[in-house]
């Protein structure tokens, strides 16, 4: 069992940020390099948007607030001011998930959200609220069981202690067709203990790391858990990281090749990208590294990580302020096969634009299906978020996927 005192304070800096913290980052923390993120980027840490092969001007698209657990259509970012909270308790797009026709959008502090993606880019939303459940706990990400949803709640105390602390929650689980929302603690939930981290494994195991705060320290203990029949069993910190399972860039599927080649090739200084590809109906994350993952701790490198969302076999990468997408994409404005991706035929590299948004603003994370995309966005300063939201915008399909089929089958008519 590791056991930290609070004053070194060197806590998780969470997946579904992706937030390197100056000087705390590099304090030892091993456990950074595992860590998966959806949102702010240091300046330094990002390619130039402009080292990066220009396209023309955006095409139009839809902004949306996030208000009061909702959407709001709006005429931009800054159209409402939100007072700034820490991460961990704002009201923040956490993660997206598609299941079926459905795109279901986590929303911290709140609940879930569900769009019906054939009803793009005007959203029917459904709403799968339960603000005690929700209220003072951090969505750590979504996955699919089934038909349901499953979401990973955490009492984050890093940046803000909710008063009273709700009792240890580790999962909501929805059911869209009963409409209901409940909440599950782990079996192996402990007195003092909770859940600050579950990473789901290929093989249905869940690799689960604990934390217990009390006045003068901080505790961690790891397990690996089967939900399949409730065995237990406790694990190496060593063994946790490894059950993220970054893989080489060289082991990557050649789109993703492809997008690393485009931003290393742009990169201002020595990089490490990991990224963080997600599907339809998603169980677990695959995760890729590129770049020299040691150079992080003498600080001759920086930590870029980078959401992806795999439709078919096309891939879609947010960084830079743009959507870079591989796989076999229709258009002129595609490059052939950039940093000689392997292969005997080459790979389609397309650059989609989106808009430049305000000082102090960043995209945040994404979801396409060949013929929509939707990118979450939010206003931020270190550690704080103000005003949330996405902005959904058409793009050119896609060969090979369902959306590209569907557009093809719609311009026959």
């Amino acid at each position: 069992m590791a056991v930290r005192r609070l004053p070194s304070g060197c806590d998780r800096v969470r997946a579904k940020r992706r937030l390197l913290l100056a000087g705390t980052a590099l304090m030892g923390c091993a456990v950074l390099l595992s860590c998966s993120a959806n949102g702010r980027e240091a300046a330094s840490m990002v390619p130039s948007s402009a080292s990066l092969p220009q396209t023309a001007s955006p095409e139009p698209g839809s902004w949306y607030l996030l208000d009061n657990g909702g959407l709001r259509k709006s005429a931009g970012p800054e159209e409402k001011s939100v007072p700034f909270l820490p991460w961990t308790v704002q009201s923040r797009f956490a993660g997206f998930l598609q299941v079926g026709g459905r795109l279901f959008l986590a929303i911290n502090g709140w609940g879930v959200i569900a769009l019906k993606t054939d009803g793009l880019p005007a959203p029917d939303v459904a709403s799968f609220e339960e603000r005690a459940l929700f209220d003072g706990r951090t969505i750590n990400g979504m996955y699919a069981d089934g038909r349901k949803v499953l979401v990973d709640l955490y009492r984050n105390t890093l940046f803000d202690t909710p008063s009273p602390l709700p009792p240890p929650i580790s999962l909501a689980r929805i059911n869209p067709q009963a409409n209901s929302v409940a909440g599950e603690a782990l079996p192996l939930t402990k007195a003092g203990w909770e859940a600050s981290d579950v990473v789901r494994l290929p093989d249905g195991r869940w690799a689960v790391a604990w934390k217990r705060t009390t006045p003068d320290r901080v505790e961690f203990k790891y397990e690996m858990y089967a939900p399949k029949n409730g065995a237990e069993q406790a694990i190496s910190r060593v063994a946790f990281l490894d059950s993220y399972g970054y893989r080489a860039m060289n082991a990557a599927p050649r789109p993703l090749q492809a997008i690393n080649a485009v931003l290393a090739q742009a990169a201002r200084r020595a990089m490490v990208i990991d990224y963080l590809v997600r599907r339809p109906a998603l169980t677990w994350v695959d995760r890729y590294r590129a770049g020299p993952a040691k150079k992080l701790f003498s600080g001759d490198a920086d930590l870029l990580t980078v959401p992806v969302f795999r439709e078919g076999g096309a891939y879609y990468a947010l960084a830079a302020g743009r959507v870079i997408a591989a796989g076999g994409m229709a258009g002129s404005s595609s490059l052939s096969d950039p940093g000689g991706a392997r292969g005997p035929e080459p790979v389609r590299v397309r650059f989609i634009p989106l808009p430049t948004l305000p000082p102090g603003y960043a995209y945040t994370d994404l979801w396409s299906d060949g013929t929509w995309l939707v990118v979450s966005w939010e206003r931020q300063r270190f550690t704080e978020v103000g005003a949330a939201g996405l902005f959904i915008r058409a793009v050119a399909p896609t060969v090979g996927t369902p959306a590209a089929s569907h557009a093809q089958r719609a311009s026959e008519r």
